[in-house]
């Protein structure tokens, strides 16, 4: 028990958190209900599955299979429309000159490349960088859509018109349909100028930074929904006060968004090393507190700075 400023206590009680194991949409599941096996098993039959693809004549004119890449846990997956030459060579997505400009406006959200997921619609090159054709992107849509199901993003930003089109079935213009948000079966979607549309008019990535500010928001507005989850089950699940409970929990706010790739089932681990830091806050202040030696605003300080280390390390 701790007094602080001679008027509330603290009660850190032990936490069985065996039965807990996932938080989705604000239900708790226990264990046995989660599902089986996990996106990276998924992907990697996928792609051995794209690699000997035969579906359309792209599979004559490739060099490489470009599947995708990135965090398989990201919340957030861009979405292009095909491979290029450098994309071809490389076996990689966006490497190219477009690519490099991606790379520099995640860094500008404070993410890096990493953290995020990157695909195309079609996993294979044009010849000649050609738009798709429409019996393409229907033979190669359902790789996408598994790739999806799987990684299960919060947020998809679909670069350029064939992205965005295919993902919403809207055939307007990417000049009209950028600047707002759409849903792709529950996920918000929010389509901008693919970047290789920026080098050719570079006037155009001023609206594409709105775009991603767009992102942005959206990725604040799910880490009020973990913060909110986790402070019910945080609150449920102890004897600590909600207040408290606010104060060590305010280290996921948006400014820690590009480092915490915080999925369902980490959020129990992240419980459990809260309550080791407020074990260890409890002994620090029943040592000075009595003494008057330091006040509780520096002891919290410190407890924010443990706890930002702890979600940061969430990537």
């Amino acid at each position: 028990m701790v007094e602080l400023s001679g008027t509330e206590e603290i009660f850190l009680s032990d936490v069985d958190l065996g039965s807990m194991r996932t938080v989705r949409g604000g239900l708790i599941e226990t264990d046995g209900l989660g599902p089986e096996g996990g996106a990276g098993d998924v992907l990697d039959s996928l792609v051995r599955e794209v690699g000997e693809c035969s579906r359309c004549g792209l599979s004559r004119t490739r060099r490489s299979v470009v599947f995708g890449e990135g965090n398989l846990r990201s919340r957030l997956m861009f979405i292009g429309e095909a491979p290029g030459a450098d994309e071809d060579r490389q076996g990689r997505p966006f490497v190219g000159r477009a690519g490099q400009l991606l790379t520099r406006i995640i860094a500008a959200m404070g993410l890096e490349r990493e953290d995020t997921y990157i695909t195309n619609i079609l996993k294979c090159r044009p010849p000649g960088n050609r738009n798709p054709e429409v019996d393409e992107i229907c033979e190669c849509l359902p790789y996408l859509e598994r790739q999806i199901e799987s990684i299960r993003p919060e947020i998809i930003c679909t670069l350029g018109l064939f992205a965005t089109q295919t993902l919403t079935g809207i055939r307007d213009p990417i000049g009209r349909m950028r600047g707002k948000t759409y849903e792709y079966r529950g996920i918000p979607l929010i389509p901008t100028y693919h970047p290789a549309a920026c080098l050719r008019n570079p006037s155009s990535k001023k609206l594409v930074w709105e775009d991603i500010k767009r992102v942005m928001k959206e990725l604040e507005k799910k880490d009020a929904e973990i913060r909110n989850v986790l402070l019910e089950v945080a609150v449920a699940r102890t004897n600590v006060p909600r207040k408290i409970w606010k104060r060590v929990i305010s280290v996921t706010e948006p400014d820690v968004k590009g480092k915490m790739n915080l999925c369902d089932d980490d959020i129990p681990g992240v419980i459990e090393n809260c309550l080791e830091d407020l074990h260890y806050l409890n002994t620090i202040l029943e040592g000075l507190v009595d003494k008057k030696r330091v006040s509780l605003r520096k002891e919290i300080a410190y407890l924010d700075k443990r706890l930002w280390d702890l979600i940061g390390g969430f990537s």
